[in-house]
């Protein structure tokens, strides 16, 4: 059992490390990205935080993971982005059964290429018209 939650961690951390280098990726191309690296916790830091960030991105990059597509906050960024009529754009970063509305937008599919072929993908899909 311990074996197993151990595993289960750091798989975790592998996606997480990933995403981190996906981000940086990205930053270093000259992106203004706002990625949450810690994870917000309830309350206050997301409520300080995204409502403030989501309205002056033209963009939303979701980054599309089991975990991400189960979290309500994300979900709440979602809505969000919906509100203040922003493009928005999926990255399927693992293989994730998605719903609603989510399922209307182009997506990029990401799974398996490293960092720079994955912001390869990105920059020539905002590139393109959206």
């Amino acid at each position: 059992m311990a074996d197993r939650r151990r595993r289960c961690d750091l798989d975790a951390q592998k996606v997480r490390w990933r995403e981190t280098l996906f981000v940086w990726e990205l930053q270093r191309r000259g992106l203004d990205v706002w990625y949450d690296a810690q994870g917000l916790g309830a309350g206050t830091a997301w409520v300080a935080t995204v409502p403030q960030l989501v309205p002056v991105r033209e963009i939303l990059l979701l980054i599309m993971t089991p975990a991400a597509w189960s979290s309500d906050w994300v979900r709440e960024e979602l809505q969000l982005a919906l509100i203040k009529r922003r493009h928005i754009i999926p990255i399927l970063h693992q293989p994730t059964e998605a719903t609603g509305l989510i399922l209307t937008r182009q997506w990029i599919n990401v799974v398996g290429l490293d960092a720079v072929e994955a912001v390869a993908q990105v920059i020539a899909r905002l590139n393109a018209p959206l």
